[in-house]
Order: C-alpha cells, then sequence, then structure tokens
C-alpha cells in the first residue's frame, strides 16, 4: 500500500509542488551540500528495505545527522524526514520489533556530529577539521569589524 509505484511517484508530485521547496529553490536559500544530504538520507531509507538492511539504515542515520551541519535551516526538516522513516518502517508489519529496533539504531547515529562538537578540544565540527576552519570567539561588546 505505501511502497508502491504509485505511492512514489505521488509523493514525488507532491515534493515537487510543495510552495515552501519552490520558494527555496527560487531564492537559492537551500544549498548544495544540504540538498545532497538530504537525497542521500531519503535514498538510504528507501535502500534499506523499511530498515531490514543496517548498512542502509546506519547511513540514513548518518545524513539525516550531517543534514544540520550543512545548513542550519535545514534543522526544521529533520522531525518530519525522522517521522516519515518511522511511519514507513511500522507500516509494515512483517519483522516489526527487528526493523524498529534498526530504525532506533539509525536515530542514534543522528547527534553524532553534535556531541563531536561538544566534546573537541577547540569545539570544531568535522567540516571545521577538514576545511581548516576554526571558531573564533568574540568578547562582549566587541564588533567583528
Amino acid at each position: 500500500l505505501l511502497g508502491g509505484t504509485a505511492t512514489g511517484l505521488i509523493s514525488a508530485a507532491l515534493v515537487a509542488t510543495c510552495p515552501m521547496i519552490i520558494w527555496y529553490a527560487r531564492t537559492y536559500q537551500f544549498s548544495l551540500p544540504a540538498t545532497f544530504l538530504a537525497t542521500m538520507a531519503l535514498v538510504a531509507l528507501l535502500r534499506s528495505d523499511r530498515c531490514r538492511s543496517w548498512g542502509w539504515a546506519i547511513l540514513f542515520g548518518i545524513c539525516l545527522g550531517l543534514l544540520p551541519l550543512a545548513r542550519t535551516m535545514t534543522i526544521a526538516f529533520v522531525p518530519g524526514i525522522a517521522g516519515g522513516a518511522l511511519i514507513y518502517t511500522l507500516a509494515e508489519p512483517t519483522e516489526r520489533k527487528r526493523r524498529l529496533l534498526i530504525l532506533l539504531a539509525a536515530f542514534a547515529v543522528i547527534p553524532i556530529g553534535f556531541i563531536w562538537i561538544a566534546v573537541d578540544r577547540e569545539h570544531q565540527a568535522w567540516h571545521d577539521k577538514i576545511a581548516g576552519t576554526v571558531v573564533v570567539r568574540v568578547p562582549k561588546g566587541v564588533g567583528l569589524l
């Protein structure tokens, strides 16, 4: 019922005509890395076959966790995508407990990037380390320019 070609086409049509997505696309608010991560998260979720595959499900969690690090405003998408993944996973009754366990493992991966920032001595995210950027603390009352 929820996994057929017709459902996929209806979902694609709804996403393609969503006013917010069209508005973001027209104003270039949605960056390429965020688009890539959102797409990869959804591809991994679909490839996981309703969370039957550990690897694809964990990749879903990783991509979903990295999404807000690519573009801060995408944090608003995480609960919606996670809720959709939960419904998608539980919609089929076979092996429901096992698939829910795999999905919960994928959800556990989501905050790893944020936890890393909190425990890192320099409070750098992974993309900061790769790019060589640093966190600069400016005292209150001091302008940047």
